[in-house]
């Protein structure tokens, strides 16, 4: 179940980012065209920004499915 979830967030996570590195390379450039002194890519952020996105993202959805994976859900469904 736990592995079912990381997946899940893992594919919007990645689609997310994706989109993300998308537009920011359109918009860098017209960044650019309207101030020429700006650097419109660093490799740098192009690459760390995003890993930090997607590990985010993985322990934002593990911590809930850890938890939701420890309790009995008939257990869990009495309470509501």
């Amino acid at each position: 179940m736990i592995k079912m979830i990381l997946k899940q967030a893992a594919a919007t996570a990645v689609t997310g980012v994706c989109i993300g590195l998308v537009l920011s390379l359109a918009f860098g450039r017209a960044l650019v065209m309207g101030r020429p002194e700006t650097v419109a890519f660093n490799p740098a952020l192009f690459a760390l920004v995003p890993l930090g996105l997607l590990l985010t993202a993985l322990l934002a959805a593990a911590i809930p499915a850890l938890r939701a994976s420890r309790i009995d859900p008939q257990q869990a469904l009495r309470q509501d």
